[in-house]
């Protein structure tokens, strides 16, 4: 069944229309078609991954190279009520590391570097779980 993403929009995140490209990328993806989409900066593509996460049930992973940027959008999710979002970068500790790793399937949101993303360590905890959306 696909879900009214203008009234979604709306009710979980006060706007009340998409910026270009928005509702064409996720209109792709409620209908399961894969997506590359390259917006500008301030586009939107937060909230096109923030905005599926809620209206879908998996997992969903978040490459970005920037650290600073994805402890800043955790932080801001978290403050925003979801709880079930990490940053899985070099800032953390092995154990830290080791940790999320092992309860991935616990997290809603996995952002991640692509140096982190290609070490094959990480890969094969990523091979282990459903992981829906990359």
């Amino acid at each position: 069944m696909a879900v009214d993403l203008l009234k979604t929009l709306h009710q979980e995140f006060g706007f009340t229309d998409f910026r270009p490209g928005q509702l064409e990328v996720l209109t792709k993806l409620q209908h399961g078609d894969d997506v590359f989409a390259i917006l500008p900066t301030g586009g939107g593509k937060t909230l096109i991954y923030q905005l599926f996460g809620k209206i879908n049930s998996g997992t969903v992973v978040v490459v970005s190279p920037l650290i600073s940027l994805m402890q800043d959008q955790v932080q801001r999710m978290q403050f925003l009520g979801e709880k079930r979002v990490v940053a899985l970068t070099s800032t953390l500790s092995f154990f830290e590391k080791q940790t999320v790793l092992h309860h991935l399937s616990q997290y809603k949101y996995i952002y991640i570097s692509p140096e982190m993303l290609s070490n094959p360590n990480v890969l094969e905890f990523f091979k282990k779980y459903r992981l829906d959306y990359l």
